[in-house]
């Protein structure tokens, strides 16, 4: 067990403040201030915390209470570096610049984004780091790249199916 988190579901009472000491430091977690009747609050902290929770003066205060519980340690995830990722990219690019005539290759975000609302700082979730190591790599690989918005348009008559 490396930590405890406490959800509260919403109830009406006074007190039972949980309060939560650590190197000197107190935290209240007071989850009755809530002016919301339909708020879930929550308080999560690690197992070496000292923690208590004070009595309740009026009402009923319902929570989950679950210990967090970490499986036996395996192999650690070492995160890596969106240099470390661009470079692995630059290699992919330059293998493939060896392999195909040289045409412009575009590589779409998760996201879909309106003018108004594109531009680098304005990238949604993972597309930031995305966009950051496409860009860092294909500078490594002496592509040029640039952050736009594509339209793409077919024209001509549809192949025959058969139907």
């Amino acid at each position: 067990m490396f930590g405890t988190l406490v959800i509260g579901l919403p109830s009406s009472y006074t007190g039972g403040e949980l309060v939560i000491h650590f190197e000197g430091i107190t935290e209240v977690a007071d989850f009755a201030r809530s002016t919301d009747p339909y708020a879930i609050n929550y308080a999560a902290f690690y197992a070496d915390c000292d923690h208590e929770v004070k009595p309740l003066s009026t009402g009923y205060r319902v929570c989950l209470v679950y210990n967090l519980v970490q499986e036996k340690a395996g192999k650690k995830i070492a995160l890596q570096s969106i240099q470390t990722h661009a470079a692995q990219l630059a290699e992919l690019l330059i293998a493939h610049q060896a392999q195909e005539a040289a045409r412009p290759a575009i590589v779409l975000p998760g996201h879909q984004y309106t003018p108004g609302n594109f531009s680098y700082d304005a990238l949604k979730l993972n597309d930031r780091a995305k966009a950051e190591a496409l860009l860092l790599a294909a500078q490594k690989a002496g592509y040029y790249a640039r952050l736009c918005l594509v339209t793409s348009y077919l024209s001509g008559a549809p192949a025959y199916s058969g139907y």
